[in-house]
């Protein structure tokens, strides 16, 4: 199986980022193994089979062993088939039973069919930080009524310092398509940090990391770690225009970010910081990959 396509399969089969998964995506990834073998691999066995027993049975000529073999083909199939959706239908009635109507681990989740719908719930937040709050450009909750609307559908603004025009025009592209598909999906990117100024820049770095003159930011407790420019500041993706901080946005509000990346900046080229041991992930920022592939010391940070 190709490359790409080998992706693809796994993209519809795994049902989460590996990063934001809860129990209800394990009950979606059982079930759509279930799926899959069920509805897709035995269909294609049993069919081969069906065709490797009849055509046995005609070369047979009569001949007393060739017939028996070629009726044992047939009939192992058809029990082979009875056998395996017998237990196609108890395992999804399985999962159903302990999925279906269930909410644990951020996730309320029901079933329709065979096909188990994960939807996250908000928990009790004991940390005193809002879940994805915790952005360079603007800690704290968001307020809907201070996001800035752009000319562009599918596009809102943190506030309106945001500057996307000034953005590489890849980027600019990229974020261009993105958009016209969250609005396919009745979905908004809210974008709160595009291109900053060096200035801009090394005042975030003076305000996240505890010596902003280092060569790496170490973050002050609660904060993120942040470029500190050099020189001109090309050093930095943001003032180089290369990098864009994006939330996921519907109903005026916060949707999940593993949407956003799966549905949304990834099929558009994006890729989104996931980070390592020693940097810690931001799923709100994002590069292309067409630019990270030509870096192979940072390609590694991220999850494309």
């Amino acid at each position: 199986m190709p490359y790409l396509s080998y992706k693809s399969f796994l993209a519809a089969l795994v049902p989460c980022d590996g990063i934001n998964c809860t129990l209800c995506d394990f009950f979606s990834l059982a079930q759509n193994i279930f799926n899959f073998v069920a509805l897709t691999l035995v269909p294609i066995v049993a069919v081969l089979l069906i065709f490797w027993g009849g055509y046995m049975f005609l070369i047979s000529g009569g001949n007393p062993g060739g017939i028996t073999k070629a009726k044992s083909i047939l009939k192992n199939t058809v029990i082979g088939i009875v056998v395996v959706y017998t237990a196609y239908l108890a395992a999804s009635y399985l999962v159903i039973f302990f999925a279906g109507g269930s909410s644990v681990a951020g996730s309320s989740f029901t079933s329709s069919g065979f096909v188990v719908q994960c939807e996250r719930v908000e928990l009790e937040n004991k940390t005193g930080i809002e879940i994805g709050d915790l952005t360079e450009e603007a800690p704290g909750e968001i307020d809907p009524d201070s996001i800035e609307g752009t000319d562009i559908p599918g596009i809102k603004l943190g506030d309106s310092d945001v500057d996307i025009i000034s953005l590489n025009g890849n980027v600019q592209n990229g974020l261009s398509n993105a958009a016209s598909t969250a609005s396919q999906l009745n979905m908004e990117l809210l974008v709160t940090s595009a291109y900053r100024s060096r200035s801009d820049q090394q005042d975030l770095a003076a305000q996240n990391c505890q010596d902003p003159t280092a060569d790496r930011c170490v973050a002050k407790p609660g904060g993120v770690e942040t470029c500190i420019p050099r020189d001109d500041g090309a050093n930095c993706r943001h003032t180089t225009g290369k990098a864009v901080d994006v939330w996921c946005w519907q109903n005026n509000a916060k949707c999940y970010q593993a949407t956003l990346f799966n549905q949304i900046m990834k099929p558009n080229g994006f890729c989104f910081y996931k980070g390592d041991d020693r940097h810690r992930g931001e799923n709100w920022h994002f590069e292309l990959k067409a630019d990270l592939d030509q870096d192979p010391a940072r390609r590694p940070l991220f999850s494309c």
